[in-house]
């Protein structure tokens, strides 16, 4: 049995589009001494004011925010989102809710958060989804 202390992060997706794979692992291991990371299985790319989220979002009020490392060269900005897979169209029948729908942001930049995860494992960390309970359908990304 290990005697590291269990230590998680989560880790936003952008990041690892940003910084690489290997970037973001060597940080969260070396620096920070983690065993454990999360991540929403999303992708992003930057979007044109007003369309898509604002990032980061606002927090219980104390926005405007800043991202501590620039994305994209910006330290807050507007971006467009997917899902980082295809999601299983079956496991949603009968129900309400229906998976985002994967686009060519999936296509494009979902390879390397599967990449991140298989590196993540390799390196001996745990890895957790961070997901939405339930997302009402019509929101806006």
């Amino acid at each position: 049995m290990s005697s590291k202390r269990f230590l998680g992060i989560t880790v936003l997706a952008d990041f690892i589009l940003n910084e690489g794979v290997d970037g973001v692992l060597d940080n969260l291991i070396n620096r920070a001494g983690v065993t454990a990371v999360a991540l929403n299985p999303t992708v992003t790319a930057p979007a044109a004011e007003g369309e898509g989220s604002f990032q980061p979002p606002t927090d219980a009020g104390s926005s405007p925010r800043l991202f501590d490392r620039p994305l994209w060269g910006k330290r807050s900005l507007w971006v467009k989102s997917a899902p980082s897979y295809e999601p299983n169209a079956v496991y949603y029948s009968g129900t309400s809710y229906k998976p985002r729908k994967a686009n060519a942001l999936t296509a494009q930049y979902g390879d390397l958060i599967e990449q991140f995860i298989s590196s993540a494992l390799d390196r001996g960390l745990k890895v957790y989804f961070q997901m939405s309970a339930t997302s009402p359908t019509g929101l806006n990304d």
